[in-house]
């Protein structure tokens, strides 16, 4: 098999492929058995470090207008093609598919100074934790893996 990897620099350093082909495998080069599902990533990593801020009521839903208060509802609003209110008209993508270095999610929680609005979870780095680096590994992984719904 084929792989290639790229470096990201977040609080600590972390790996994720990126636009890597595979010989062998199934039709989408994916041969991962054990991939991330968006259950995990919302249990995981969601449901605590963004639900406090991105649910009706919280700060989060209001400025950036992306409510991920329950997993039915945090899916369909990570899919939306454009970032919101936070990141103005930058035009950027949420989630693409396939490519968490294309994905301001990604860059949301893995940089300190992301293309725009500021890294999150808000206020981390100061009074809050950041998210640790296998729970960037772990949204890294299931973008990576096609950012499925299961």
């Amino acid at each position: 098999m084929n792989s290639c990897s790229l470096v990201v620099l977040t609080i600590g350093l972390f790996s994720a492929t990126s636009g890597c082909s595979s010989t062998s495998g199934t039709a989408n080069g994916n041969t991962d058995t054990n991939a991330v599902t968006f259950t995990k990533v919302y249990s995981d990593v969601l449901s605590g470090s963004c639900t406090p801020c991105h649910a009706p009521g919280g700060t989060g839903d209001s400025a950036g207008r992306l409510d991920m208060s329950t997993q039915a509802v945090a899916y369909p609003n990570l899919q939306k093609s454009a970032a919101g209110a936070s990141c103005g008209s930058s035009g950027l993508t949420l989630v693409v598919p396939g490519d968490a270095a294309a994905s301001l999610l990604v860059e949301k929680v893995s940089s300190a100074h992301p293309p725009c609005g500021t890294q999150m979870p808000f206020g981390c780095g100061g009074p809050s934790p950041c998210l640790a680096a296998a729970q960037v590994q772990e949204i890294v992984d299931w973008v990576n893996g096609g950012a499925q719904n299961d």
